[in-house]
């Protein structure tokens, strides 16, 4: 016998609601699942259960769940986000909630929900930044990396957001004894960033990757000339 008329319903209600939630790829290892629209129990279930599972087959390190889009939060959906958060870590991932606005967050406080051993960030930009900068330092202290390089040239225009971004990957990687190097930035660029103050303290830039590439080097090279206590090989 053939599907009946309500389970083919049901089958095809599902469907759609794993197609209106995609989990997203924003980066090598960090995944983003940008939630819209009224969450109810099945809805957060079924793409909960999404998240895990692409967790699992791309195997990402870091997982934002942005709900910037979402009008209200009840117990039962502020208790999926929380099992998630949860199983997100068993399997070795790091979820972070993003876009909270002040109506769900009173919501969430008026029901006893507790979110204090979850990183949360105002917007999902905010949220990005943190775990791309995480994600950066825990490459370098794996690869014991000296230098970083990061390649702006695709960007057209920058904002205060990516300014300070660049500047807290330079300062982080500085303390794992890492230099920075910013390359392919454009004039437009340059001029925006000194008109809002950003003057990247501490990074230094270059034209191209090559460019780029060739500071490294001399760095890593004049580093290896040197003596634990800087004084100079003889």
């Amino acid at each position: 016998m053939g599907e009946g008329r309500e389970e083919i319903i049901s089958r095809q209600q599902h469907e759609l609601l794993e197609l209106s939630t995609p989990v997203v790829k924003l980066w090598d290892g960090i995944l983003a699942l940008p939630l819209i629209g009224t969450l109810d129990s099945e809805r957060t279930q079924i793409v909960m259960e999404n998240l895990l599972q692409e967790i699992v087959e791309t195997e990402a390190s870091i997982a934002i769940i942005d709900i910037t889009g979402v009008p209200t939060v009840d117990t039962l959906v502020a208790q999926h986000l929380l099992k998630t958060v949860a199983a997100g870590w068993l399997m070795g991932a790091d979820c972070i909630i993003s876009g909270i606005r002040p109506q769900i967050a009173t919501t969430i406080v008026h029901l006893g929900v507790d979110l204090s051993a979850v990183t949360t960030k105002a917007s999902l930009a905010d949220a990005f930044a943190l775990a791309l900068q995480d994600d950066l330092t825990d490459r370098v202290v794996k690869v014991r990396a000296r230098g970083v390089l990061v390649d702006i040239s695709a960007l057209d225009v920058v904002d205060s957001f990516i300014g300070r971004m660049l500047g807290n990957i330079a300062a982080m990687s500085r303390v794992l004894d890492a230099e920075t190097v910013v390359v392919g930035m454009r004039p437009a660029v340059a001029i925006t960033l000194v008109e809002l103050g950003l003057s990247l303290p501490g990074t230094r830039t270059a034209l191209n990757v090559d460019q780029g590439m060739a500071l490294l080097r001399k760095s890593r090279d004049r580093a290896g000339q040197e003596l634990p206590n800087g004084r100079p090989r003889r």
